[in-house]
């Protein structure tokens, strides 16, 4: 696996793009998920969308790297209900076979090399499901951006003619942003896998689009792409996909009452035990504790 900068920040005050993004992925979602038991919001951040987990969920899992957004989660969210955890995503130190629902939205195209989709999927039960989305490459959409922002001289680092993984940064400069192609992305889905869902989204990511809809109804622009999304159905054409997986692959499933028991050890990836204000790895003896209700796996 490449090393890779691990980002560790998320929104906290929407600009007017974002909440027209963040209102039509809560709809969105709502209309992919089902009742279950335990989830995971892998990357999840600051929790801005654990909630609409927690409306199907017994539980759910918090995962994120960052200590500042997980601190923040835990005072916004039912901490009887989510695990807090710090760790890296690109190996959820979870059980395999544990958990229902794996969400991961505006995550994996902080990442250059997804393969370790992989691993994710392995910690789902049997017909378990894993929702990402990613930024389409191919879509004509991305085209008229690049050709705008040519008029308005501003650098452009993408190459739509080779639609391979890409990167760019940003307007703040200092994280990057990758695209991938539909090809890309089919490409990197684990054996065992089937394509439940895809579900084009973005035409109207548009600043100038989006300010004049919130002055006038940014809801009723969101009901319109969403009903954009129902009608054109093909997903090369939209500049946000999202992408729900199946695990079909026959494993033993683990059931848990209490989101700990699988946590596992990010040494020998045994279970933990509870062990005062933390957790103990039983095998190797690796302790990990709780600091103002985040469990630490990566320190």
């Amino acid at each position: 696996m490449a090393k890779e900068t691990i980002p560790d920040y998320d929104s906290i005050q929407f600009t007017i793009n974002e909440k027209h993004e963040d209102l039509l992925e809560r709809k969105l979602i709502s209309t992919i998920l089902e009742d279950g038991k335990l989830a995971v919001d892998l990357g999840g951040g600051y929790g801005r969308l654990t909630n609409i987990l927690l409306d199907h969920f017994d539980k759910v899992l918090l995962l994120d790297y960052s200590t500042r957004n997980l601190e923040r989660a835990s005072k916004s969210l039912d901490k009887d209900r989510v695990l807090f955890v710090r760790a890296d995503i690109r190996n959820p130190p979870i059980l395999n076979g544990s958990v229902d629902f794996i969400m991961s939205i505006r995550v994996l195209h902080h990442y250059a090399d997804i393969s370790f989709i992989n691993s994710i999927v392995k910690k789902l039960k049997k017909e378990g499901k894993f929702l990402f989305n990613f930024n389409n490459i191919s879509s004509p959409m991305i085209a008229l951006h690049m050709i705008r922002s040519a008029f308005l001289a501003r650098k452009i680092e993408l190459n739509i003619f080779n639609p391979s993984v890409q990167g760019v940064k940003d307007s703040s400069g200092n994280r990057d942003i990758y695209f991938a192609s539909m090809n890309n992305i089919l490409r990197k889905i684990p054996a065992g896998c089937s394509i439940d869902r895809v579900v084009g989204s973005g035409l109207f990511h548009n600043t100038l689009v989006e300010r004049k809809a919130e002055s006038l109804n940014l809801q009723r622009l969101t009901e319109v792409e969403l009903l954009i999304s129902k009608v054109i159905r093909n997903p090369e054409l939209y500049p946000d996909v999202f992408l729900l997986l199946r695990n079909e692959v026959s494993a033993p499933s683990i059931e848990a009452s209490n989101p700990l028991g699988i946590i596992i050890c990010t040494s020998c990836g045994n279970s933990l035990q509870p062990a005062g204000n933390g957790a103990n790895c039983s095998k190797c003896g690796k302790e990990f504790t709780f600091s103002n209700g985040i469990l630490d796996t990566i320190s």
